[in-house]
């Protein structure tokens, strides 16, 4: 099943996801399971507390919606360049090296 979403605009973590969503037979008969709802919203849950899966604004629309995680994310949506602008932005704000450094830390968690 083809996606809508170019792979160009998405990291290899998020395409394998993609792909996994498309051929997962949990997601694409979801309603023929009692209570399937909820490992959905489960598994969105985990989604957002992992942080190499997590891509915060760099979720493309269709994705945030088969993973049930839309409304959970901002609205925003944003390429990989403007995220690394806003960080930039941000780090330059920080007046001391260590003050960089905790910041830096901080996107890895």
């Amino acid at each position: 099943m083809p996606s809508a979403t170019a792979p160009s605009t998405m990291n290899a973590r998020t395409a394998e996801l993609v792909r996994h969503l498309n051929t997962s037979a949990i997601t694409s008969s979801a309603e023929s399971y009692p209570g399937m709802h909820k490992l959905r919203s489960l598994r969105a849950a985990a989604t957002l507390r992992d942080p190499f899966i997590n891509e915060d604004t760099g979720f493309p629309l269709e994705l945030r919606h088969r993973m049930g995680i839309r409304g959970l994310l901002p609205p925003a949506i944003e390429t990989l360049d403007q995220q690394m602008a806003r960080v930039l932005d941000q780090m330059r704000t920080k007046r001391t090296t260590i003050g960089q450094y905790i910041y830096l830390s901080n996107l890895r968690q």
